[in-house]
């Protein structure tokens, strides 16, 4: 038996949407929340990548160029303990810029209604 059109449009416009609507805010705290997380931890490892702190601070002590005269050793202290101060700044930036990813997350539906109730108390 074919099902009529508009039965099926309308199922899909109140079933479908309305429950997609009505579904997005417990979506937006859980499941999208932990994607954010995730994606946040990762730029985080991705950068530490990137800026290879770790790995500076590792080769602070060696000699760089195989310069193991006691010039050498120290113009690479030096040049690798500045390497490290700028890496670690920058780093430390972009670690606490980041970290305003999941609580910008969590407040943007909250100000987004905010500002809708706003601009509707507003106009009336």
């Amino acid at each position: 038996m074919p099902q009529n059109s508009f039965l099926l449009f309308v199922k899909y416009v109140v079933v479908d949407l309305a429950g997609d609507f009505l579904y997005f805010p417990m979506w937006w705290y859980t499941k999208g929340f932990k994607k954010c997380v995730v994606f946040t931890v990762e730029k985080v490892k991705d950068t530490e990548n990137m800026f290879a702190v770790r790995l500076w601070a590792n080769s602070l002590f060696k000699p760089m160029y195989a310069q193991r005269d006691w010039q050498g050793r120290i113009i690479s202290f030096f040049m690798r303990f500045a390497q490290l101060i700028f890496r670690s700044i920058f780093f430390g930036l972009f670690f606490v810029l980041i970290l305003f990813i999941p609580i910008i997350w969590l407040i943007l539906p909250i100000f987004v209604v905010f500002q809708i109730a706003i601009i509707f108390v507003n106009s009336v």
